[in-house]
């Protein structure tokens, strides 16, 4: 029961985490999108996009290979030490290689090199995070309180100070420097859990090679989650379709955020159970956590494209009626992208068949870039959006192929059945009452709630096993008498 507990709450933990790293975005996204418009939001993306491609050959695969080392050795302080400090000087050393790579770029004549040299804060955020030992001994309550305070303070500042397009360069300065504070903050609880470590014991080296498999697939992923956006810059005259997409990929972001905290909880627990041979208990927790994810994803999916029409113009503004077909595009994302966390985290990753993962991404990676070469310069950011949905559920394919053997995902999928019906029932819903709604808060809160009732209401009245079961927990805790609900 202990364990149970420990996962519950540390999924609430890195949920609340990572929803605080893209909620704070998503509340400055109304006002941003007013401010600077989407020319130069667009700007600002296509060039966080470059910088992005720095950011992922410093951490190389770290972030995901630090987290199963450091979850597998937790219980020995000693090597736990070891391997944080190995690891930290490995990524401090691809970061600093990096850097002369960079500063050669911006200072040979890059356009924008104002905007590039304040994105390095981002580089140099990348090289201090330490969130991937945090993760790895299940702590995840650490991450919490000093990134609030920090980036909350950096909110604030962006609603005082960037008041006009001309405070682009603040509006990156505030956002880069508040992660980059974030991480640095980290660090002052680790004295706690770490011990002092004879500096000969340290060999950074040994990892790269094993962290390398874990890079693999950061590089393909980055084809399709940043590659669009650069390309749309290449392909593109204008920095608008960069910017409509930016303002919708950071609505869909922050959804998916919900789902894939589960994931990273998760994998630490997964791993443990693999390497001390508790078969049956991991499938049990890999099949419970699908089922979770489909019940969310199939919900967050049919609301997001029902109340798209309602929700772009209100939360961004004039001038995005183009982000209306984008996030009834992304909203299918949703669904692959929390599936996959899933699947290939928990049944490939944590149980030591990277190798397949690895294939499964790159695939993934190859359809992206092969159809945003066919589609974005014909239909533009509509084109990479399509692009990144084929992507992912190619991605998930591959992934549910490779782990067959572990889990039975017929069974699965075609036992949800009520999750699709429930979904189409609630989309026909949003769609409605969008249709007669005004764009405003009061009419998108009242859509959202309405779908959210006829969703879990026809679960419950189908009595899915899933959600029946904690309806029933619930009445029998809000009343005790209740014994049995016929």
């Amino acid at each position: 029961m202990k364990e149970k507990t420990n996962i519950k709450v540390n999924y609430l933990y890195n949920l609340s985490y990572q929803i605080m790293n893209m909620i704070i975005p998503l509340i400055t996204t109304p006002y941003i999108s007013r401010v600077l418009g989407a020319d130069r939001i667009g700007l600002y993306s296509y060039t966080l996009s470059i910088v992005t491609y720095f950011a992922i050959f410093i951490n190389c695969g770290i972030p995901t290979y630090g987290q199963l080392v450091i979850s597998k050795n937790r219980d020995d302080k000693e090597a736990l030490s070891i391997l944080f400090w190995e690891l930290f000087t490995a990524r401090l050393i691809s970061g600093l290689v990096f850097t002369i790579i960079y500063i050669l770029m911006v200072f040979s004549g890059t356009k924008d090199n104002q905007l590039f040299t304040v994105l390095y804060l981002n580089i140099l955020a990348q090289i201090i995070d330490i969130v991937w030992f945090y993760q790895g001994i299940e702590l995840f309550k650490k991450i919490l309180l000093r990134n609030y305070i920090i980036k909350l303070s950096g909110l604030i500042m962006i609603f005082l100070f960037v008041k006009s397009p001309n405070d682009l360069l603040l509006y990156a300065l505030i956002i880069q420097g508040s992660s980059f504070l974030g991480n640095l903050s980290l660090w002052f609880g680790l004295r706690k859990r770490i011990q002092k470590i004879d500096i000969r014991k340290i060999n950074p080296f040994k990892h790269w090679r094993k962290s390398f498999t874990y890079f693999i697939p950061t590089v393909a992923t980055s084809i399709y989650t940043v590659l669009d956006k650069s390309m749309l810059g290449w392909f593109t005259d204008t920095s608008f379709e960069n910017g409509y997409y930016e303002q919708t990929h950071k609505i869909v972001l922050v959804v998916v955020t919900v789902v894939t905290s589960l994931s990273v909880v998760l994998m630490p627990r997964v791993a443990y159970l693999f390497l001390n041979n508790q078969m049956d208990e991991m499938k049990r927790k890999i099949e419970t956590a699908i089922k979770f994810v489909l019940m969310l994803t199939v919900a967050m999916t049919s609301g997001l494209f029902g109340i798209s029409k309602n929700l772009i113009p209100w939360f961004l503004g004039a001038g995005y009626d183009e982000c209306i077909i984008l996030l009834r595009i992304f909203s299918f994302i949703v669904v692959a992208i929390g599936l996959n966390n899933i699947v290939g985290m928990q049944c490939l990753t944590a149980n030591g068949k990277q190798k397949q993962y690895n294939i499964g991404v790159i695939i993934g990676a190859i359809i992206n870039f092969l159809m945003n070469l066919l589609l974005i310069p014909k239909f533009y950011s509509v084109g990479a959006a399509i692009a990144s949905v084929l992507a992912e559920f190619s991605i998930l394919l591959c992934f549910c192929w490779f782990s067959s053997g572990v889990i039975d995902y017929p069974k699965i999928f075609l036992s949800s059945w009520k999750y699709y019906v429930s979904g189409i029932v609630m989309l026909c819903v949003e769609l409605l009452i969008n249709s007669v709604l005004l764009p405003n808060v009061l009419s998108i809160a009242e859509s959202i709630f309405i779908g959210c009732l006829v969703y879990f209401g026809l679960l419950i009245a189908l009595r899915d096993s899933f959600v029946y079961h904690y309806f029933t927990v619930a009445i029998r805790r809000l009343v005790p008498n209740k014994k049995n609900i016929d």
